[in-house]
């Protein structure tokens, strides 16, 4: 078997940007940890939004990264961003959601797989928006 105990813990860095124009980015950081046993091993992380009433939508993953025997530290970066409408989008999906839960899995070889708790992240409208949002309400 090559993993044991492959594992994946995320940090986000901020938790809220604001929308466009203003823009801003989310920064995802992957730390997988493990073991890979006697032979070479591969995994993938892919990075969900959580829907509690629906199929959770991917909304970004890595490369196949490559493992030798041995132990394994390896950080990995994703970005997210917020659309148009100022929800939550990775490069492979849009979460529909101005504030969301996100998390990842790890996937490897045999189908072994870690997953993280759920992490909060959001878009906001700058403070000018948002006072233009109530005005015209």
């Amino acid at each position: 078997m090559p993993f044991q105990n492959i594992a994946v813990a995320i940090q986000v860095n901020p938790a809220n940007v604001a929308c466009p124009p203003a823009g801003g980015a989310i920064t995802v950081t992957a730390t997988v940890t493990g073991n890979v046993g006697g032979q070479r091993g591969k995994y993938q992380v892919k990075i969900y939004d959580d829907d509690p009433w629906w199929v959770d939508t991917l909304l970004d993953q890595s490369n196949w990264v490559l493992c030798l025997p041995g132990p394994i530290n390896d950080v990995l970066t994703f970005t997210l961003t917020c659309d148009p409408n100022c929800h939550v989008r990775g490069l492979l999906g849009n979460s529909g959601e101005v504030a969301t839960n996100i998390y990842a899995t790890v996937d490897g070889q045999r189908n072994v797989t870690g997953i993280t708790p759920l992490v909060p992240v959001s878009c906001q409208l700058d403070e000018e928006e948002q006072e233009e949002q109530s005005e015209s309400s």
